[in-house]
């Protein structure tokens, strides 16, 4: 992997963070629907939102660890990209 800080996602890579993203996100509104921290709906909808807001912090640094499906900035425009 180059040292430039500068990259660009393959598709496969930005699918496969969507589709991840999406589980995450349904995991958590499930888990907060569950447990029904009140009986109003707007409690709930907060308890969602900031505990989603902390859900999507925690994926993206570990995405960010993840070199997988990265293709380095200062490849040369002639270079084989992946899908």
């Amino acid at each position: 992997m180059s040292d430039s800080k500068h990259f660009t996602e393959t598709r496969v890579r930005s699918l496969t963070k969507t589709v991840s993203w999406r589980f995450v996100a349904v995991m958590n509104s499930f888990t907060i629907l569950t447990l029904s921290f009140s009986e109003r709906p707007l409690t709930n909808a907060i308890a969602m939102n900031i505990s989603g807001f902390f859900a999507f912090y925690i994926f993206e640094r570990v995405w960010n660890m993840i070199y997988w499906g990265r293709i380095p900035g200062d490849a040369p425009n002639e270079a084989i990209r992946p899908n």
